[in-house]
């Protein structure tokens, strides 16, 4: 046996076979993980497309279709034993400054963006062999976004002033007559212009018909050639020519980026049909003429009112702290509109009875209206007819309505707080009848409004007021106004001067609660409240990210 061994130690015949079956062994083994490796590669490439079309298929759903419409992609792949591991709705950040793996956040309220994560158990051939299951498990995701937009915009709402105020800011603000009727100004307000024309006009107008819509809003233009434009895009013949007439007379330049902001609509070159957003012929002419002089600015109307035997406006405005358009088209949650700060001073002037030898009272009423601001909050794309949504996050006005003395040398200072002291009422021989009142509006808590589609179409504007906001602030602050009487050097309180001077500020409360409103109306303000709108919201394509 012992020889036998060294024998067969010694033999070299046949070593090649002896090796061969050793390596075939390995190379079976091989070939058969291969096989079983080829398998999942293949079986997560399918599963890959079937994540890629349900994803697409959810996010074009709304939240309560969103599962249903993932167990149709599923079913009809014909794909078996697929199933759902994760659904992540979330919000998706379209930044080339922010990685790419932190674009998408989660956010189970929001409809913009999806992340899903599908399984599938995928058969083994050889490779039960080793692990002692018959399956083993793949999983793919797929992430879409969808870019929602909306267009909203702040201040502008439809006049229903007949009085010639308005006609007779605008005049003021172009710094000359613009032969404009109260009845010229209702025309314009209830006549829109469509933006997209509008800036397609524009671009005829300045000599640039190649050039893009953001390049033409993003550059100074000769404020009679954007009026120009304007006139050119209006739908309405009349109001076409209205704005053609004030083109004529109106110098300046503007740019109209600062008062409509396209966002990424301003890559177009052409009208297409998507954009739709318009805003009215009369806040567009406004806005335009404010914009022309981007320094604050200050204009005087003398008004009538009956019972009163004159009223003198002072208008001062400017942007604010931060600069803001008046409407924008946005998919984006930081962008903010800003009303600019407005100051409007009534200086009055009404007879009063009662007291001998006073034939007329002084009422000086100052407004301080500050920053209203709105943000949009959320677009609501459910890929069902007319229950597209969107939702503004809006905070009102708020500021000061006195009855009080006031620098007019200070008017257009926006950057401090105007001082105000008492105001002298009446002042002739031994009597000198003096008041003061101070009502301040608070509530700047942010509240949500949101606008159906039905709202949308039809431009409805929704107004949003403070918790505190008063129903006629000139007669609330005159009722508040504590009054002193002086008699020759001695200081008394003389109830007979009091209830009468009392009586006359209670009957002019009304009338300048009236001119109050068609002023701030026509400024696109108003002290404790915000008017917005939405012109348009667009439900993007769902694409894969």
């Amino acid at each position: 046996m012992r020889m036998f061994l060294r024998r067969l130690a010694r033999d070299t015949d046949a070593a090649s076979t002896i090796f061969f079956g050793l390596a075939l062994t390995t190379l079976m083994g091989t070939s058969a993980l291969a096989v079983d490796f080829g398998s999942m590669v293949l079986a997560k490439r399918r599963l890959q497309g079937i994540t890629d079309a349900a994803v697409l298929s959810a996010l074009g759903s709304d939240a309560a279709g969103r599962n249903a419409a993932i167990r149709a992609s599923i079913a009809a792949s014909g794909a078996r034993n697929v199933g759902v591991a994760l659904v992540q709705p979330g919000r998706y950040t379209r930044d080339a400054a922010v990685d790419l793996d932190q674009r998408f956040t989660s956010d189970p309220s929001a409809t913009g963006a999806l992340r899903l994560t599908l399984r599938q158990d995928v058969p083994l051939f050889f490779g039960t062999l080793l692990t002692g299951r018959p399956t083993t498990q793949v999983a793919t995701t797929a992430t879409a976004a969808r870019a929602d937009a909306a267009a909203f915009s702040l201040g502008s709402q439809a006049l229903a002033v007949s009085n010639g105020i308005p006609a007779a800011l605008l005049s003021a603000l172009a710094g000359t007559n613009l032969m404009l009727t109260a009845d010229d100004t209702v025309r314009l307000s209830g006549s829109s212009v469509q933006v997209a024309r509008f800036a397609d006009a524009l671009r005829v107008q300045v000599g640039k018909p190649q050039a893009t819509f953001g390049e033409v809003f993003g550059s100074q233009q000769n404020l009679s050639d954007v009026v120009s434009a304007a006139a050119t895009a209006s739908v309405d013949s009349q109001t076409a020519r209205l704005l053609a007439s004030v083109a004529n007379q109106v110098q300046g330049q503007v740019r109209v980026g600062d008062i409509i902001d396209l966002g990424k609509f301003g890559q177009d070159d052409f009208v297409d049909g998507r954009f739709t957003a318009s805003v009215d012929s009369y806040t567009l002419l406004r806005s335009l003429l404010q914009g022309a002089d981007s320094r604050s600015q200050q204009v005087s109307l003398g008004l009538t009112l009956p019972g009163l035997a004159s009223v003198n406006a002072r208008i001062a405005g400017g942007p604010g702290t931060v600069h803001s358009p008046l409407l924008s088209v946005t998919d984006a949650q930081t962008v903010t509109l800003r009303t600019g700060q407005t100051r409007i001073a009534l200086d009055a002037r009404a007879g009063v009875a009662g007291i001998p030898g006073l034939a007329t009272l002084d009422v000086p009423l100052f407004v301080e209206i500050a920053l209203a601001t709105a943000r949009l909050s959320a677009v609501t794309c459910n890929g069902q007819a007319g229950s597209d949504r969107v939702s503004l996050s809006v905070v009102p006005s708020v500021g000061t309505a006195a009855l009080a003395s006031y620098d007019r040398t200070r008017m257009t200072d926006m950057t401090s707080p105007m001082p105000l002291g008492t105001a002298t009422l009446a002042n002739i021989t031994l009597l000198k009848i003096n008041g003061y009142s101070n009502v301040a509006l608070g509530g700047t808590h942010a509240q949500t409004v949101t606008f159906s589609r039905a709202e949308i179409d039809r431009r409805a504007v929704r107004q949003v007021v403070t918790d505190d906001i008063v129903t006629g602030i000139a007669a609330s602050v005159l009722r508040q106004t504590k009054l002193t009487v002086a008699t020759g050097l001695l200081t008394v309180n003389a109830s007979l001067v009091t209830s009468a001077v009392g009586t006359t500020l209670g009957t002019l409360g009304p009338g300048l609660d009236s001119v109050l409103n068609d002023l701030t109306a026509a400024l696109g303000v108003r002290l404790g409240a915000a008017n917005v709108a939405v012109d348009q919201v667009r439900c993007g394509m769902p694409v894969l990210i």
